[in-house]
């Protein structure tokens, strides 16, 4: 099941907003690079890994990656 072309909510919208996406995201900047560093070649295992979730929360329920 594909999902249409939306937004990225992860850090919600406007009374929902979360108050600490301001430091997550150099966080996560941080230690994306920190891992494409140490491992120059990681690559998905499966071009299209499942999705879990449910009705509220949609996320992947693994991402197995190569070395």
């Amino acid at each position: 099941m594909e999902r249409a072309d939306v937004r990225h909510l992860a850090f919600g919208r406007g009374p929902h907003f979360c108050r600490g996406a301001p430091l997550a995201r150099p966080e996560g900047a941080v230690a994306f690079t920190a891992v494409l560093d140490r491992f120059p070649a990681i690559e998905l295992e499966d071009p299209r890994p499942a999705w879990g979730g449910n009705t509220t929360v949609r996320a992947r329920r693994s991402l197995p990656v190569r070395l």
